[in-house]
């Protein structure tokens, strides 16, 4: 439990140092004042990049691509696709509140259609697993 522990604390580190290099570079390049959309783009520094990219096929190697792995990605694409299919019966009811007027205001069903996939992005593993078992079982 402590080595599950001490890996917390270390990607805790590396993701706030990699967004804080990116946030320095930025405000560097572009100033102080707010930025919003379109207003910049985000500047990531070589060596942070560098160190994502090693970060990343660490992932691959021993977590994505772990024995067993290719099974449960399986079994929460089949997840996601019933809760899709779920909120899109629901015509609309089941959307957070947040994403309910965009629902209402689109006109074809390729845009209600969006706002079902931005939903279900928005959700984490757990609440996936909770909507699942509310809308599908």
């Amino acid at each position: 439990m402590q080595s599950v522990a001490s890996l917390k604390r270390f990607t805790s580190y590396f993701i706030g140092r990699f967004c804080v290099t990116a946030q320095i570079a930025t405000q560097s390049q572009y100033g102080d004042k707010p930025l919003t959309r379109y207003q910049a783009e985000l500047v990531v520094p070589d060596e942070v990049r560098d160190e994502v990219s090693v970060m990343k096929a660490v992932a691959v190697k021993w977590v994505m691509n772990r024995p067993g792995a290719e099974a449960e990605y399986a079994k929460q694409r089949e997840i996601i696709a019933e809760l899709v299919h779920a909120l899109r019966l629901s015509d609309g009811h089941e959307i957070e509140r947040w994403l309910k007027p965009t629902f209402d205001s689109a006109t074809t069903d390729a845009e209600r259609f969006r706002v079902i996939i931005d939903q279900v992005a928005s959700l984490t593993d757990v609440s996936i697993a909770h909507w699942h078992t509310r809308l599908c079982r």
